[in-house]
């Protein structure tokens, strides 16, 4: 399937992926691991997660402004960390124009509204993306997590 629909926001492009018709976001810049690429705001803040929130604490969940970041989608080797305290991302290494920007969902999510069968591609791949709170801690501890993370998995711990 192929997708015509390209749109330059903000330095990326949103484009189709050709092989699913999956949009995804790309950056049309370089950035070197630890840059800011950019800051993100709340459209609108919610109590309980969905499909397209991100959580950005316990108990709120976001709709992401700009709105092209709905197109970040997941990946087990992501790109980006998005920073919910500071509401920044961060390249996670060096990026090249071109470069797909992605994140670990269970980075923001303690448990997902809509979990799925993951299809990165990644060697490290986890296949089934659910949230933090169904993912094994020594996985967990490859990646940076947000805060709010971190706390939701020690309760679950203590409980």
């Amino acid at each position: 399937q192929h997708c015509m629909d390209v749109i330059r926001e903000e330095g990326f492009l949103r484009q189709c992926r050709s092989s699913t018709g999956q949009n995804s976001l790309h950056t049309t810049r370089s950035f070197s691991k630890g840059d800011c690429i950019m800051q993100f705001h709340a459209i609108a803040s919610h109590a309980h997660p969905s499909m397209y929130t991100l959580q950005a604490g316990l108990h709120e969940h976001i709709d992401l402004g700009p709105s092209l970041l709905q197109f970040t989608n997941h990946s087990c080797e992501p790109s980006v960390f998005f920073d919910t305290a500071q509401h920044t991302i961060t390249a996670l290494r060096d990026l090249k124009p071109g470069d797909e920007l992605s994140f670990f969902y269970p980075s923001t999510e303690v448990t997902m509204a809509s979990p799925f069968d993951c299809c990165c591609g990644a060697v490290s791949c986890h296949k089934t993306i659910s949230g933090a709170q169904h993912m094994p801690a020594e996985v967990l501890s490859k990646y940076h997590l947000n805060e709010h993370v971190h706390q939701a998995l020690c309760t679950k711990r203590d409980l």
